[in-house]
This record gives structure tokens, sequence and C-alpha cells, in this order.
């Protein structure tokens, strides 16, 4: 080969150029994979191009055809490669088989179970609401039925700032009821 590595395909022994170019691929393949600290992928993926150069007699190495450097020609084929090989970890790493899963993975725990509370929590929490004077019991009702403060402070005809600090203030004093019970 000559010094530029453009020199005609046909007048190599592709076996010895197999031999040069290995070198080459495990080069390329550091450049392109850029993660160098995984060695044993790198090494991988140059067999792997090496393969897909030899692979149907030598068809894919024969299809240089002179018109650039094969390192040019050589870094595309790389670069293909390597871009194959991370789109399929990629596309692993996001999709499940469901075969791999333990089988408690395919059970189904709806969210309202966890956000249920129990019967004798929900009849303390209605004492305490029940204890409360009625302009509170309503502002808790309104908030519970999930108003947005200023449909709150239009509906019992108070200011926003009203809505928010009592409001603070009265969840502070039902949430301390509910801890002494």
């Amino acid at each position: 080969m000559d010094s530029n590595g453009s020199q005609a395909l046909g007048a190599l022994n592709v076996e010895q150029l197999i031999i040069e170019l290995s070198p080459k691929v495990f080069k390329a393949v550091r450049r392109i994979y850029r993660h160098p600290t995984n060695h044993d992928e790198i090494e991988d993926l140059t067999q792997d191009v090496l393969a897909q150069l030899i692979e149907d007699d030598y068809s894919r190495l024969r299809s240089f055809a002179g018109r650039s450097k094969i390192e040019t020609w050589l870094y595309t084929v790389v670069r293909h490669r390597v871009g194959q090989y991370l789109l399929g970890r990629r596309w692993e790493e996001e999709n499940v088989v469901v075969d791999d899963l333990p089988p408690d993975a395919l059970y189904y725990q709806a969210t309202q179970e966890k956000t249920l509370i129990d019967e004798g929590e929900r009849r303390a929490l209605q004492e305490i609401i029940n204890g409360l004077p009625e302009r509170k019991r309503r502002l808790m009702e309104l908030a519970i039925l999930g108003l947005k403060p200023e449909e709150i402070a239009e509906e019992m005809g108070i200011k926003i700032n009203s809505v928010y600090s009592e409001k603070s203030a009265l969840f502070r004093k039902v949430r301390e009821s509910i801890e002494r019970r």
C-alpha cells in the first residue's frame, strides 16, 4: 500500500490488508465509541468490524474503490457499525422483555389504595372538622372540595390573603389534632 493508502485494492492481498488495518480499526473504534474505559467492548466492536470486512469473500473490503484514503473509508465503516451497536444498546435499555420481569412486577396496585384513609382516621377527621367554628368549617370544606384560593375568597366574601393565612393555620391545627389522637 502506498503512503496515502489509496492504492487500488485489486492489486493488494486482502488478507495482508486486514492485518495492516487491524490497529487502525481499533483506533477508529476507540475514537468513535468514546468510552475508553470499556476496553472489552472496544475489542468486541473491533472484531465485529474486521468480521464485516472479511465476510462474503471480502465484499465490503472490496467495495473500497480508491476514491478516498482507505483510512477515511474505514472510519465511515467503523462509524456505521459503532452507531448500530449503540442504537441497539439504547433500544435494549429502553425496552423490557416481559419474560425478564419478576412475577410480582406485573401486579398493579391502585393508587387509590395508597391514598385512602382507613375508616377510623376518616371518622376522626370528620369529628375534628365538625368541631370547628362555622366559618373555619366552611373554609375547610371548600379547600377539601379542591377550590382554588381565589374561588374560596369569592365564595366566602373574604380577601385572598385571608384565605391563605386562615387555611394555613387551619390545616396546621387539624394536623396537630390528628397527631394527638
